[in-house]
């Protein structure tokens, strides 16, 4: 699965986790960090590494994106932290 499909499956992940909890993230993805830390993190069932790594996968996209960076390495990081985000959230499902 390539690193764009993973991260997306992601955020489509956390907003589903949010939303559950009355959570609207709308097209923001840094409420959407506000929130998983306000609901999962804080309250213990999302470990806050986890997060820091969404947020580091977000930054590496953004600088893509936008910044027109990339790196073999930062793509690695990318799919190795959102599959274990992956990973992590499927269990809030």
């Amino acid at each position: 699965m390539g690193c764009c499909t993973i991260i997306l499956f992601n955020v489509s992940c956390c907003k589903n986790i949010s939303s559950e909890e009355g959570i609207s993230c709308e097209k923001s993805h840094f409420c959407l960090v506000i929130a998983l830390k306000e609901l999962f993190v804080n309250e213990d069932e999302l470990n806050a590494e986890m997060l820091e790594n969404f947020e580091l996968c977000m930054n590496l996209r953004h600088e893509a994106d936008y910044g027109l960076t990339y790196h073999q390495e930062s793509a690695e990081t990318a799919i190795k932290y959102a599959e274990e985000f992956l990973n992590n959230t499927l269990k809030l499902l």
